[in-house]
């Protein structure tokens, strides 16, 4: 009997460790909520779902340098809602490209962590994204 009870909890840790990170999480409007590459959110009782796919540049001064230009990064978020589909975002880091639209709704990059440092590679699965979804009036 003590072998069966250690099964089940091997396999209860097993299948913990293997939940996908890409499985929806609950996000709310107008609240800032992060996502790692390859997860999504499902805001609210509208269904809209919100995911962060990539970075797909980073140009950002890192800490410790000197730069004349403070430089910025380039994510790709979507967004999806029965029945007007999936559609793709490019966000920005600076504050003139940081927002989409997608129906209703304004999208806000509000982060992108972590900062470049220097002497230091960032991988993209290290990255987050704290994003912002607000209903546009």
């Amino acid at each position: 009997m003590r072998w069966h009870t250690s099964l089940v909890v091997i396999g209860l840790f097993t299948c913990l460790a293997c939940s996908s990170p890409t499985e929806p999480k609950g996000a709310q409007f107008d609240l800032p909520f992060t996502l790692a590459p390859g997860a999504a959110a499902v805001l609210g009782t509208e269904n809209l779902q919100v995911g962060f796919d990539q970075v797909l540049a980073d140009s950002r001064c890192p800490r410790g340098a000197q730069c004349v230009v403070a430089g910025d990064a380039t994510v790709r978020v979507w967004l999806a809602k029965s029945p007007r589909g999936r559609e793709n975002r490019e966000l920005k880091t600076t504050p003139d490209g940081s927002q989409g639209v997608y129906d209703a709704y304004k999208i806000t990059l509000v982060t992108l962590a972590p900062s470049p440092e220097v002497g230091s590679t960032i991988r993209p699965t290290d990255y987050v994204a704290t994003l912002m979804v607000t209903r546009s009036p």
